[in-house]
């Protein structure tokens, strides 16, 4: 069964908030999910969890 993965490829306007390498982001709620979704194992490993009243500074870091 082939997955096709939700959400879009983000792409942030300042290039501090860019993380090391290609990831998707959905949003469910007042969340924002990020991820990454391997197409040959059908794996998704999640890069970050965001909730919006939080400071957004920092994401992807270490």
């Amino acid at each position: 069964m082939r997955v096709s993965p939700i959400g879009s490829v983000y792409d942030p306007i300042y290039e501090s908030a860019r993380p090391p390498h290609e990831v998707r982001v959905t949003s469910v709620a007042r969340h924002g999910i990020y991820y990454v979704f391997d197409e040959e194992s059908g794996e998704v490993r999640v890069e970050y969890l965001e909730d919006c009243r939080r400071n957004l500074l920092g994401k992807f870091e270490g």
